[in-house]
């Protein structure tokens, strides 16, 4: 069986292409050698159980750990039965155990103790017991709720003082948010794994991160962490009246920690590593100019990085020892964008959350991002990957941008009746010119109703136009996008391939900038020529179309204020001005 991309599950050693654990965690072996207790957290599907288990293996065949990696998915079941929850945890670990492990090394008989007790009581027996110092690898961590996730991360916490010789010498807890922002109230939205609340929340905020304390509540309302509600008498205290702002608590539990890693998107250079060990197995390459395809539509996203080459390899399946172009590298990004394949489907999946809304709203339309200064939902969309890991705020990748805009304007494509082939010329260009008018006459009827509807509705007249032109260049051509906060527009590039009478291929680019004009503002027109002057020098173009959609309340009546007219830059090129 030959090697593969792989974009399901844990890569595994000699049959999926992978990058060595160490380099992707340079810093976990020093913890460990430490003894120290970390955090090892990344978005999902970006390598952490395929590290984690290989850098485990690694510290095992090393001769000087009993290191395991064990996942606690099967305690999220169990809501707050910590009893149950942890006895499925302590199977898991024996099972990984007898999976990965020396005989030598396997856990003993966990102890009979109470329900409270299970997980350390069985860490500190198998900790006693084993020859080497044990290192415990602790995956989806965050599948665990409520009082469970508390008795989990206390336990461990009260055992910490006793390694290495009576405890884990080294514990890591991985999952998709560091620790600090676990969630931990029980019965609370799932989809938020913890927050600092800013002013105008009441009480104790259900998605508050852990040892986070509401400052009304801190004056005299004691937040018990652990055991089971029933049995300790507690009585949820009513939420306070006057509002404040969170205050972080000292008491955490799990305060021992000494670093939080993040594991980060793949480099340039492991990229290539990737895509040289396909090029050693099979002789067939990727070309420089495909590599570097690659690494700018994924920016280096591990799942969008294999699934790329997997579409390529075995779903397009150039033939080895056809090299593998740009071109190729291109045709796999549309048509995983078109599948929406799995992981880009629970992306797109996220879109409709609220607090995602928030955030992507003053991407997509270019306006400055205003947050209170105590509220996460930024961390929260860089923990999922969705936008950049540092400032400015933008989307993580190009895949990711394109698939938002078409998610969100996929009702628009499917309510555009034009034909797609009426857009091409007879010398095989597309007519860019016959788009804007159909555009037009589609935003009359119905742009008003479009726009009121919708859940990001100050975004919705640049989606609706792009996904108009999404729809009429789909399938024989493309449309980049550049958007972001405080940007003040929206970038479009239509490349349109053609092959001319002459039998040359070649390659016609189209620039759009759309501005809209809202109530209270100046008109945007003379910024937006400014601006399209940029972005055509960037291109090399000399000429450009500019939108500029009128949302003032007072604004004329749609049929009246749309129009299509010529105008000049402030460089002189001619441009075409269509105001919505």
């Amino acid at each position: 069986m030959g090697r593969r991309f792989n974009t399901a599950g844990p890569c595994r050693p000699g049959i999926d292409y992978m990058i060595p654990a160490v380099s992707r965690l340079p810093d976990a072996p020093t913890l460990i050698d430490q003894d120290g207790y970390f955090v090892v957290h990344a978005p999902r599907q970006t390598g952490k159980t395929t590290t984690l288990q290989a850098l485990a293996d690694e510290l095992t065949a090393a001769g000087r750990y009993a290191a395991l990696l064990v996942s606690c998915e099967t305690g999220r079941a169990w809501g707050d039965d910590i009893g149950a929850a942890s006895r499925a945890i302590l199977d898991q670990i024996r099972s990984a155990a007898d999976d990965t492990l020396p005989a030598d090394l396997w856990p003993p008989a966990w102890p009979v103790v109470s329900d409270g007790t299970l997980l350390a009581a069985g860490l500190r027996a198998w900790a006693q017991g084993c020859p080497r110092p044990l290192a415990l690898f602790i995956d989806e961590i965050d599948a665990l709720r409520g009082q469970t996730l508390v008795s989990v991360l206390s336990q461990l916490r009260d055992g910490y003082r006793r390694r290495p010789h009576d405890f884990p010498a080294s514990v890591a807890l991985c999952g998709l948010r560091d620790v600090r922002d676990y969630q931990v109230a029980a019965g609370s939205d799932p989809s938020r794994l913890g927050t600092l609340r800013a002013p105008g929340n009441r009480g104790v905020d259900q998605g508050a991160g852990l040892g986070c304390v509401h400052r009304k509540a801190a004056e005299g309302v004691t937040l018990v962490l652990g055991g089971d509600r029933r049995q300790r008498g507690e009585v949820r205290a009513p939420a306070p009246r006057r509002r404040g702002p969170l205050l972080p608590c000292a008491l955490s539990p799990f305060n021992i920690k000494v670093e939080s890693l993040r594991l980060g998107d793949l480099t340039p250079d492991e990229v290539r590593a990737l895509y040289g060990q396909h090029a050693a197995n099979t002789g067939q390459t990727f070309t420089p100019d495909a590599v570097q395809r690659a690494i700018t539509l994924t920016a280096g996203q591990p799942w969008l990085v294999n699934a790329l080459a997997r579409e390529i390899v075995e779903k397009i399946a150039v033939p080895v020892p056809e090299p593998i172009t740009a071109e190729h590298v291109e045709l796999a990004k549309e048509r995983l964008i078109m599948v929406r394949a799995t992981h880009l489907g629970s992306l797109a999946a996220r879109l409709a959350e609220p607090r995602v809304q928030k955030i992507l709203g003053p991407v997509l339309t270019g306006d400055v991002l205003t947050i209170e200064p105590y509220d996460d939902d930024l961390t929260y969309l860089r923990d999922l990957g969705l936008i950049a890991p540092t400032p400015p705020v933008r989307i993580a990748n190009p895949i990711y941008r394109e698939v938002v805009v078409r998610v969100l304007s996929s009702s628009v494509q499917e309510s555009v009746t034009a034909d797609p082939r009426s857009f091409i010329r007879s010398d095989g260009t597309f007519d860019l010119d016959r788009m804007l008018v159909e555009f037009t006459e589609f935003w009359i009827e119905h742009g008003e109703f479009l726009v009121s509807g919708g859940s990001y509705g100050e975004a919705a007249p640049q989606l609706i136009l792009m996904g108009f032109l999404q729809r009429v260049v789909n399938g024989g051509g493309y449309v980049d996008r550049e958007y972001g906060v405080g940007t003040g527009r929206v970038d479009l590039l239509v490349r349109w391939p053609h092959t001319g009478d002459d039998g040359i291929r070649r390659l016609q680019r189209e620039a759009l900038e759309l501005k809209v004009w809202r109530a209270g503002r100046p008109d945007p027109l003379r910024a937006g020529l400014t601006q399209l002057d940029r972005y055509l020098d960037r291109l090399a173009l000399g000429t450009g179309v500019l939108v500029i959609f009128d949302q003032r309340p007072a604004a004329a009546d749609i049929a009246e204020r749309t129009t299509i007219t010529r105008t000049t830059s402030p460089a002189g090129r001619a441009l075409t001005l269509l105001r919505a």
